[in-house]
């Protein structure tokens, strides 16, 4: 995953159906104030779908892996 990952699929490119980009972002300070104030004034709030312990990591992580949705997976230290 992560760079290798970028790199290999971009030297893919050519020799596929599919045009593979690597994608960046550039954080915007005017979006991440707003987005701040939505948090702080409880206007936006996240959807929790459920909360685990540390020791059940690998859990939350399979959970996330599998593609069901419902809410974030919180792992509470």
């Amino acid at each position: 995953m992560g760079f290798g990952r970028t790199v290999r699929a971009m030297a893919m490119s050519p020799f596929i159906g599919q045009q593979l980009k690597s994608l960046l972002s550039k954080p915007n300070h005017e979006d991440l104030e707003a987005l701040a104030g939505m948090m702080n004034d409880g206007s936006l709030t996240p959807v929790v779908g459920e909360t685990f312990p540390l020791g059940a990591t690998p859990t939350a992580v399979d959970q996330l892996g599998s593609g069901r949705s419902g809410g974030k997976r919180v792992v509470v230290p």
